[in-house]
């Protein structure tokens, strides 16, 4: 197989609102190149100049050192440098609140465009489920497993088993915006949906958490308890049943972001078969279409594709330790404008099923070998001390350095993947990576 040829699979476009001092650009777009390692800033600066203002530079600087963080120098070498009008900001751009507001006041923002195919499409009639709908489900599955296993270790006395009956009726709760949607339950069924979904989670999740580990229920049993127990007797039952309950509360809140932002995908599907019916043309494509200007998009409609409503609802860090946890691989793309996160995830999905389960584990996309070779960087002298300020963002750093963390604590050097990572992004080549045997961890960060 070929190399991966990353210039083709990820680019970033660095958007700003077009001015008329501003020179004309072909196509209103510009292309850079960027040097390997250290950005320069001088020479982009060169390049751009007369293009971007003082303060537009500067977001560009800084935009550029946290997408290599996140991403790695491999894959941003090159920039797109795109102009819009103003009546393209509310019709065509696909932006959140925030990057719209300092779009409109003249500032810039940076985004990573990656070919992978985001579409996740379930079938007419009775759902099938998309493959981001099973990896919820499971996880979900065995996050309430876990909460189980917490529940039977708590003393018999009234504060443990008021706390344990509380965090069902938490998780129930959670579960009913997502019967239908997650678990296929409908009226058909009989009982409350929410009840439902939760013993389906109760009776599946013990399995799919075995199979997870690699071993059989009662097997996998012993092991979770005894590091539950362990757990339980440092910080107490409460605190852990509490952090189990997040995971249980940040995987729904994470479902239905997916649920909303789909909502809006048929929404602009729908309003853009609309106008080219009366156009005479069958383009169907979220963000443009064959003839002349895209039909405007609406505000709810483009809030509900950014899954607005759930930014503040769900934290970069707990998107982390659900990787870590149970991979959830198909879901990391999820928010549009979270783009930075991809490699991130994907390194920790990857840590958390090499490190923590010690399962042999496939490098096979050019996401997973830029998000650990972004954390070989990390530690790179070269890397960690940019040519020019400003330095890395230390919101990326935590993140990484959470995956970081499960790698050391599992016996594992930082560059025991840098081998295989490389050789996948040079040949093109899955790479099988042996896991090294040791403990079992169920602890994310």
């Amino acid at each position: 197989m070929p190399p991966v040829n990353l210039a083709e699979a990820f680019v970033t476009v660095a958007t700003v609102r077009k001015v008329r001092s501003m020179p004309l650009l072909p196509g209103n777009a510009r292309s850079v190149k960027i040097s390997p390692g250290p950005i320069d800033a001088y020479r982009l600066a060169s390049a751009l100049a007369g293009v971007l203002s003082a303060r537009q530079f500067a977001q560009l600087l800084l935009g550029l050192i946290a997408l290599r963080t996140a991403w790695s120098s491999a894959a941003t070498e090159s920039l797109v440098l795109r102009l819009v009008d103003r009546n393209e900001l509310g019709r065509t751009e696909l932006s959140s609140d925030e990057a719209l507001e300092e779009l409109g006041n003249g500032g810039l923002t940076l985004a990573m465009l990656t070919n992978l195919d985001l579409s996740t499409r379930s079938g007419a009639g009775r759902a099938v489920l998309s493959p981001i709908q099973v990896s919820f489900r499971d996880a979900l599955a065995m996050s309430v497993a876990r909460i189980d296993v917490i529940g039977r270790l708590g003393h018999d006395n009234d504060g443990d088993t008021k706390m344990y009956e509380a965090a069902r009726k938490s998780v129930a709760s959670a579960l009913r915006p997502l019967s239908g949607y997650i678990f296929n339950l409908n009226k058909s069924h009989d009982g409350d949906a929410a009840v439902l979904a939760r013993a389906r989670c109760e009776r599946e999740g013990p399995a799919l958490l075995a199979q997870a580990f690699g071993k059989n229920e009662q097997e996998l049993d012993t092991l979770i308890s005894a590091a539950m127990a362990k757990k339980v007797h440092s910080v107490g039952f409460q605190k852990v049943l509490e952090q189990e309950l997040g995971y249980t509360l940040a995987l729904a809140t994470w479902a239905q972001a997916y649920r909303v932002r789909r909502e809006g995908e048929r929404s602009r599907i729908d309003t853009i078969r609309r106008a080219s019916a009366r156009h005479g043309s069958v383009g169907q494509d979220l963000h443009d279409i064959e003839y002349g200007q895209a039909p405007r998009i609406h505000t709810s409609v483009r809030q509900n594709l950014m899954a607005q409503g759930h930014l503040d609802r769900l934290s970069p860090l707990q998107m982390v330790h659900l990787s870590l946890l149970f991979g959830l691989e198909p879901a990391h793309e999820v928010f549009l404008s979270r783009q930075y996160l991809l490699p991130i995830l994907a390194a920790g999905a990857f840590v958390g099923r090499i490190a923590m389960r010690r399962q042999n584990t496939l490098i096979a996309d050019p996401v997973t070998a830029c998000g650990l070779t972004a954390l070989i960087e990390m530690t790179d002298p070269a890397f960690a001390r940019p040519a020019e300020p400003p330095h890395r963002d230390p919101a990326i750093i935590l993140l990484q350095n959470t995956i970081i963390s499960q790698i050391a604590a599992a016996g594992y050097p930082l560059r025991a993947f840098e081998e295989a990572a490389k050789r996948y992004l040079k040949t093109g080549e899955p790479t099988e990576v042996v896991a090294q045997d040791g403990t079992f961890s169920f602890v994310a960060g």
